[in-house]
């Protein structure tokens, strides 16, 4: 476990102060970046650039246009960007331009607004086993399919 952000006495808004927390384990890294936005995305940049690569990235303030900087995801190249956010919230996170980016960078995004509960587990080699979807894989006949739920 490595805390990468913040460093004591860091100024600025609460959401820029958020832990970011590196996890590595069975050669594989899980990053937790909680509310961070672009400036504290710069400051990791800049402190930290070579520990941010990780295969399992919890997506930044919920998929926020403040967040997710080209440079960012573009230095952590996860291989799963999970996006923790409500079913239609009130922030319309995640945003699509945030969705297009990871897309692009060839991550396999996971969305509870869209898959309910998620889970990924690493075994013991550091394989990483296909990502389980509540809604998806243990769907009752009565819900509605994956791609009939509006974005």
């Amino acid at each position: 476990f490595a805390v990468l952000h913040p460093r004591a006495g860091l100024p600025g808004s609460d959401n820029n102060r958020s832990c970011v927390l590196r996890i590595a384990a069975a050669g594989r890294v899980l990053l937790l970046a909680g509310d961070i936005e672009a400036e504290a995305e710069a400051l990791l940049l800049a402190s930290a650039r070579q520990q941010l690569r990780a295969d399992i990235l919890l997506v930044p303030h919920h998929g926020s246009h403040s967040s997710s900087t080209p440079a960012f995801v573009a230095a952590v190249q996860p291989r799963y960007a999970l996006v923790s956010a409500g079913h239609r919230n009130r922030f319309g996170h995640p945003h699509p331009d945030v969705l297009a980016r990871y897309r692009a960078s060839g991550a396999e995004i996971l969305e509870t607004a869209r898959h309910g509960a998620v889970r990924l587990q690493v075994d013991a080699h550091g394989v990483i086993a296909p990502p389980e979807r509540w809604r998806i894989d243990h769907r009752r006949f009565w819900y509605a399919p994956e791609d009939a739920i509006p974005p």
